[in-house]
């Protein structure tokens, strides 16, 4: 008599049904995975968002710790665009706008054209505005500066040393410093018009 061997439904098919499901619980876990990771992602996103907004909008009195209001404003020297070396202490006697930028910020694009007006308006008032491109070609900041018809003082900080003495790790960023060389003012994020106004009119230019 011939033995008979029989199977399982399992042995007959390393496919079936079993196996099957095997598979439906890995893709689901996976997708629940990446669907966690997206919505961390967006929530990260809209925080940075609403830091940048905020600051923004209320001008930032923060900054490293050489750097605050009220304090002197350190003191540095950087070559202009013609190649002559320009330092703070220069404009003592002024109030003086330090604007740190670069020529890929989007945001310092948009506050260029309304810092332009003040400087035009105020200027003669003993207004002065140096803008600090950072690690740039001075080529480039030329080019730049002459298309757009800017008017101010262009400095170039090659090595990063004064960006990362003003904290200005982050662009643009805005210190106005008094006529006694004080730190009156810090913004962080794009400065309006108003905002500048408002601050100068506190240090007796314009209204």
């Amino acid at each position: 008599m011939t033995e008979q061997q029989t199977t399982s439904p399992e042995q007959e098919d390393p496919d079936g049904p079993n196996h099957e499901s095997t598979d439906d619980s890995d893709e689901s876990a996976g997708g629940e995975s990446n669907l966690a990771a997206i919505a961390i992602l967006l929530l990260a996103g809209a925080i940075a968002l609403f830091a940048w907004a905020w600051s923004n909008e209320r001008g930032d009195s923060s900054s490293g710790e050489n750097v605050t209001v009220g304090r002197e404003a350190p003191d540095f020297t950087l070559p202009d665009l013609d190649g002559n070396e320009v330092a703070l202490s220069d404009h003592r006697g002024e109030v003086v706008l330090i604007n740190f930028w670069a020529t890929w910020c989007p945001p310092c694009r948009v506050e260029m054209p309304d810092m332009e007006a003040v400087y035009r308006e105020h200027h003669d008032d003993g207004f002065e505005i140096l803008g600090v491109d950072q690690r740039e070609p001075q080529e480039l900041v030329e080019e730049f500066v002459t298309e757009r018809g800017f008017s101010w003082i262009f400095l170039l900080d090659k090595d990063f040393d004064v960006s990362e003495e003003y904290a200005a790790t982050s662009i643009p960023r805005s210190i106005l410093v008094d006529r006694d060389g004080t730190v009156a003012h810090i913004w962080r994020g794009t400065l309006t018009r108003s905002q500048l106004e408002q601050q100068l009119a506190n240090l007796g230019i314009g209204n």
